[in-house]
């Protein structure tokens, strides 16, 4: 059995980070069997310590830092974090189910989905007081400690409707020049790769799982978001929307 560790959340939509919903898709998209264990922020680093999964970076003093999503897979003993490090793994282990990463794609596959998740920054700096509604207050005094773009959380939760706006602004620039590949491709479809959904589909649909989700799906971003480039994210999500299950 395979445990899939995702961030805790005192919201009924229990799934909500962007970070995590990849993996959950995965899992989905394969129907492996699994569960999933919510974790409150402090508590990430000291229940990776204790089963075994790895740390994926390095924090600017030089200590481990762990993060999510991680699984545990009881079956081989194997711990292990990080969207891709799981894709690939799931894709070795279990090779009766779809792939999600062509061999030789694993750098490209990183560098679409960092610069995506990159041109959407802007918007998540929006989405920071809908995110403090659903997180408890020992989640929140940690990420308290941390900065975002520049931001503390703190000034994340001030901004002013007319701050929103331009950042939707430019996050709706950008993920034009984002649909302009598509065309430039030839690719009318929802998928990068074709007919069937990859890697690099299920980490950008993750992004507009957690608009819809923290935003809400009657929100004026989310209204707004959902037609862009001729509804190609709604698309997107509609075509996923089998593998959307949360276990």
């Amino acid at each position: 059995m395979i445990t899939f560790y995702d961030i805790h959340t005192t919201s009924p939509y229990t799934a909500w980070s962007p970070i995590t919903w990849k993996v959950r898709y995965i899992l989905n998209y394969k129907n492996l069997p699994y569960k999933t264990v919510y974790l409150e922020y402090p508590d990430i680093e000291e229940t990776s310590k204790k089963l075994g999964i790895p740390p994926t970076s390095t924090k600017k003093d030089g200590s481990p830092y762990y993060t999510l999503p991680a699984i545990y897979d009881s079956s081989t003993n194997t711990a292990l974090a990080d969207s891709l490090r799981i894709a690939q793994y799931l894709d070795v282990m279990y090779p009766d189910t779809p792939a999600v990463v062509m061999k030789g794609t694993e750098v490209l596959s990183l560098a679409y989905v960092d610069t995506f998740f990159g041109k959407f920054v802007p918007l998540n700096m929006c989405l920071f007081r809908a995110v403090d509604k659903i997180l408890t207050p020992r989640s929140i005094e940690y990420l308290s400690r941390r900065t975002f773009s520049g931001k503390t959380w703190a000034d994340l939760l001030v901004m002013t409707k007319q701050d929103e706006e331009e950042e939707l602004k430019k996050v709706k620039e950008a993920f034009s020049g984002i649909e302009g590949w598509f065309k430039s491709a030839g690719q009318e479809g929802s998928f990068i790769m074709g007919e069937k959904p990859m890697f690099v589909d299920f980490a950008v649909a993750s992004i507009f799982m957690y608009v819809r989700t923290v935003a809400g799906k009657e929100s004026e971003v989310w209204r707004e978001i959902v037609g862009w480039q001729g509804g190609r994210w709604g698309r997107l999500l509609e075509d996923l929307k089998e593998w959307e299950v949360v276990v």
